[in-house]
């Protein structure tokens, strides 16, 4: 296949709304319910990113891994179970990272706008110092553990940009965690595989190998002003310009690669998914009720 045929392998609806209306939504073609199981394996070693000529040939791809053969008999016989569906997807997903890095954010942003015209821009639209200073407020009505998870003072917020970096990162500390079975995980686990923050000079090539297969943000210096931002996805850094930029691309990466919201954040993302995009699961019914209770609240 050709280069511009890449995604076709990868990618398989809606009402205007004003940006100011966190109730008025459209119904996404699929729920994104969060997978209950805990993540899947390490990525094995570090890709960086390069620029080549690659032919996308996804059988070859396949052959190449290890799990290759068993994908491939499923495939075959035309009775590809989800299991290996997903394995596949894993697959085709690292080898475009690792031969179209530079592409892929701007794949994902068109295929995503292709499916949701009207709900691509709305994390921008309606994150404004508005919806900002209600996310701060609606945090203090529910105490101050919070502060001290992200180990932040309010009044040291002297940008618009830094307070929304702050409402960004305490939802996982006022959603409810994640639950893997009767275990519900820390807020500090939830924390990190929604946005895990570093300090200047970590190890980077030490922390993409070991880092979780499911995408997540990295910041790199203060949780406020961070110096860098990252979307890790399959073991790679794929660098943004802000923060609030890489909750929407690891928003749409969720979206368009098909695959579950990390169990131990799964809330915090349901509220992005359905207060900030507007976007609903095709089955009613399923919202949770801090999401439910938040977006009431914001709404006043």
């Amino acid at each position: 296949a050709a280069e511009s045929e890449d995604m076709d392998c990868i990618v398989s609806a809606s009402t205007s709304k004003s940006a100011d209306n966190l109730e008025v939504p459209i119904i996404t073609k699929r729920p994104l319910t969060p997978n209950l199981q805990a993540p899947g394996n390490k990525a094995d070693s570090i890709q960086y990113v390069k620029k080549s000529k690659h032919d996308f040939n996804v059988r070859s791809i396949i052959e190449g891994h290890t799990e290759g053969p068993a994908i491939l008999t499923e495939l075959d016989r035309g009775e590809l179970s989800r299991k290996m569906r997903i394995k596949m997807v894993q697959i085709l997903v690292a080898d475009i990272i690792e031969n179209f890095g530079d592409r892929l954010i701007s794949w994902v942003e068109m295929d995503f706008r292709i499916l949701y015209p009207d709900v691509a821009e709305n994390l921008f639209l309606r994150m404004v110092p508005t919806l900002v200073k209600k996310i701060l407020s609606y945090a203090h009505l529910q105490g101050t553990k919070w502060l001290s998870y992200l180990n932040i003072r309010t009044e040291n917020l002297k940008t618009d940009e830094q307070k929304m970096n702050i409402a960004i990162s305490l939802l996982p500390c006022i959603l409810p965690t994640g639950r893997n079975g009767e275990k519900r995980c820390s807020i500090d686990e939830a924390m990190r595989s929604f946005l895990d923050v570093k300090p200047i000079g970590t190890n980077m090539p030490k922390l993409l190998e070991e880092a979780s297969r499911s995408p997540f943000i990295l910041a790199i210096g203060a949780r406020e002003s961070p110096n860098q931002v990252f979307v890790v996805v399959d073991g790679q850094g794929l660098e943004q310009p802000s923060l609030v930029k890489a909750v929407d691309v690891c928003f749409k990466l969720f979206y368009i690669l098909d695959v579950h919201y990390p169990w131990q954040c799964a809330v915090t993302w349901e509220f992005i998914q359905k207060v900030l995009y507007g976007i609903e699961d095709k089955l009613k019914g399923k919202t949770s009720p801090a999401v439910i209770a938040m977006r009431a609240a914001l709404n006043k």
